[in-house]
């Protein structure tokens, strides 16, 4: 993304255009679920954007990092194993379950997701002072921190993917709720 003449100059509005889109369908379909406070409805697709974000704001930096030298890949792989327990983890506690019908699973919210995408921007920002520091446990931290949010990102989504493939597995299987007598 250094230059403006990149392709992902054109991902990245592409992106963030189909997670405001889809999020709109998100609140227009889960207004007709009842929600408890604090729950959302997310299409399937969206969980997919964050990582894809998340990637093509930090990736090539990341990238840059490792390629320094032996430090830094270990760096990014202790953040990547971090990312990737961190991101089952948060996976595992904002699902609340499936809902096939929409291709959407209802989430608990949580802010952290966006924080977690402004600082990747930030990083992204910063990158060319970044990339010149002189300061190798600054650089080894960065890339460490580069590669857990990136793999924390992959790693929720996945998550929340396999959860709502149970789910929907587990609904298909069970069949229409048996029907009681005189209603």
């Amino acid at each position: 993304m250094s230059s403006s003449n990149s392709p992902l100059s054109l991902v990245v509005p592409v992106a963030i255009i189909a997670l405001i889109l889809l999020r709109r369908q998100g609140v227009r379909q889960g207004a007709t679920l009842d929600l408890a406070p604090k729950q959302r409805l997310r299409p399937l697709a969206m969980v997919w954007i964050d990582p894809l974000l998340a990637f093509l704001f930090a990736g090539e930096m990341l990238w840059t990092l490792i390629a320094r030298d032996v430090m830094h890949g270990i760096a990014a792989l202790t953040g990547i194993a971090v990312g990737i327990g961190a991101g089952y983890a948060r996976g595992r506690v904002v699902y609340v379950r499936a809902v096939p019908e929409h291709s959407s699973i209802v989430i608990r919210r949580n802010a952290i997701e966006y924080a977690l995408l402004a600082g990747l921007l930030v990083l992204r920002m910063a990158e060319d002072a970044i990339a010149k520091t002189h300061a190798p446990i600054l650089t080894y931290a960065l890339c460490g921190l580069i590669a857990l949010a990136i793999s924390e990102s992959i790693a929720r989504a996945a998550t929340l993917t396999v959860q709502f493939r149970r789910d929907k597995a587990e609904m298909s299987h069970a069949g229409p709720p048996p029907v009681e007598p005189g209603v």
